[in-house]
Order: C-alpha cells, then structure tokens, then sequence
C-alpha cells in the first residue's frame, strides 16, 4: 500500500526518484495502487490465509514515501487500514524529510494506542553515493529525525542497501557503523537489485560498476554478524560490572546507593545535605559552590565509562548524555 509519492520525484527535492527504483516505487509486490486500502489488504489477506488462516496483522505501507501528504489524508488512509478486523498495527516506509511537525505529532499519538514502526530509507551514509543515487536528502537530515521520532518514543527501522555503486566493503560497514550509534530498533539490509527501465540500469549498461558476488555478500554477512557479536559482548560485559558494582556493600560504592535513594529529591532537607554535600563556599561575589560528598568517585565512574569508548557530554540541565564514541 502507498499514498504518493516522493520529494525527490515531484521537484521538491528532485526529479526521477532514486535512481534504483522502478516506476512502482518498487512495490511491485504489494497491493494495487489504483485500488482503495481496504480492498488491497483484502486481497492480499486471502492469499497469505491460504497458508497461515485465522492471524492477526500489521498494516505495510511500503512502496514511495507514505508520509510525504497533508496530515487530513494521512490520518484517513491509517485510520482505515486500522478499523480493518484484526489489524493491530502499522509498520509506515517513509524519508526523513518528508514528515512534518504536525505528522509527528500525530504519529506520537497513534502510537499510544496501536502498534507502530516507522521505516526511514537512508540506503548509505556516505554524501557521494548519496548524490549519485538521487536521494536528495543529507545524512544530518537522517540522523535529526531518528532522534524526533525517538524523542517521542517511535519504533524507527532503518533501511540500506549493500551493492550500491563504487562502494567498497568498508563503505558499507561504515553505515552499519553509523547507525550502531543511533537509537534504532532495527536495520534492514537489502542487496542492490538492478530493475529494468529504471536509471541505474542504465548507468550499469554504461559504467558496469562491480555487482557483489555470492561470495561477497557472504563474506560482508560474516562481517556485519562479527559487529554484532563484539557489540552484545561488551554490552554483557558492562551488565556484568554494573551488577558487581552495585553489590558491593563496602563504603567505595556507598555513594551510589545515596545517588539512587535521592534521586527525584523535591526539597533539599537534612538528612540530604549530611549524606550528598561535603561543603558549601560561598565567594566575595556572593556565588554559591556546592561540593559533594563522594565527587572523586563519581569522577572516576565517568572516566571508567569514557574509556569503554562512550563520549560523556553534560547538558544544560545536569543530565547526562551517554553516546559511543565509536562503533564496534
């Protein structure tokens, strides 16, 4: 299912569309676009019913860009599909671009009370691959949105592709790279399919840029697996440390135990200022320093964390910021 098209096909952004998509938005294998949603799912549902009767389902919108609307028609074409029997949920593809402050704020809503993912195309991360494929977007464009819609607590899937033209191997790994340092739910990984008709087609019957092999694909497979692997590892081995940490009862780790217990403070009593504040300085100027009690521990926790390779960046409110510095 689809609801228009793209900013990089309508001069938005551009003409054409990304140079590997065909002329259906590469939804060739989804419902007909010429009819409405309902009859579409319908269609497709008694054909999936054949093999897996009686299921419950979640709504695809796949094919262009089914955000890229004004937000009245977007709310018509989702609340339909939902009102649909046994629809719980929807998964919406869509760019980063192409989704506005008021969708956003309806998307927030619709996500309170249905299940829902939001698929963002970001293909690679590299800005000359990015060019010659016609995306029209740029990476800071990508990244901003990934953290709105997690800001408001959004499932985002993310999709890319492998084989793009005159990308190396390392290239590619630099996405996944990239994206193990954003806050996403899931990455899908597509092998670059030349279509018929479409301008890639055309640069290949040209150029005859370096398709990947079976062998290769493999071999970038084992390679993402590894990624993944040395990432959920040292994410134990830090679970493994935090617990030990917090088990100790002697007065090393007495102040996180403090930390915890005051946490959501409302009003600074007593019983606070013995156990958190060391001492309060007051100078000439008549500006006020609070020293806290186990400052040097807290210290070196962020040194230890910081040498995991985690950049530590304090925000206006005193929050901390925690982000890898590097992907693994």
């Amino acid at each position: 299912m689809c609801i228009r098209d793209s900013p990089n096909i309508d001069g938005t952004k551009g003409y054409g569309g990304c140079i590997y998509c065909s002329k259906s938005g590469s939804g060739e294998h989804g419902g007909n676009p010429n009819k409405d949603l309902t009859t579409q799912f319908n269609e497709v549902r008694e054909v999936i019913e054949k093999k897996w009767p009686s299921n419950k389902y979640i709504a695809y919108f796949q094919a262009r860009t089914n955000t890229y609307a004004p937000l009245n028609i977007l709310k018509e074409k989702y609340e339909e599909v939902l009102r649909i029997d046994n629809v719980i949920g929807l998964f919406i593809a869509t760019r980063c671009d192409a989704i506005t402050k008021e969708t956003l704020d309806y998307l927030e809503e619709l996500n309170k009370r249905t299940f829902l993912v939001i698929e963002l195309g970001l293909q690679t991360i590299h800005e000359s691959t990015s060019k010659l494929i016609n995306r029209g977007h740029t990476l800071k464009e990508f990244d901003d949105m990934v953290k709105k819609l997690r800001d408001r607590n959004i499932n985002v899937v993310v999709h890319i592709i492998n084989g793009l033209p005159y990308e190396t191997e390392e290239m590619m790994l630099d996405t996944v790279k990239h994206l193990n340092n954003l806050d996403i739910q899931g990455i899908k990984i597509h092998m670059l399919n030349i279509c018929k008709d479409t301008p890639i087609e055309t640069l290949y019957n040209k150029e005859h840029f370096h398709i990947l092999t079976k062998e290769e694909y493999l071999e970038l497979h084992e390679a993402y697996l590894k990624k993944a692997k040395e990432g959920e590892e040292i994410i134990r081995q830090i679970e493994r440390d935090i617990a030990l940490i917090l088990e100790e009862k002697d007065d090393k780790h007495l102040w996180m135990n403090y930390f915890t217990e005051y946490k959501d403070i409302k009003e600074l009593t007593r019983d606070v200022v013995v156990k958190l504040i060391c001492e309060v300085r007051v100078s000439e100027n008549k500006e006020v320093e609070i020293v806290f009690d186990f400052d040097d521990c807290y210290k070196q926790l962020l040194e230890s964390v910081e040498k995991l390779g985690y950049q530590v960046d304090k925000e206006p409110g005193g929050q901390l910021n925690i982000s890898r510095r590097e992907a693994v």
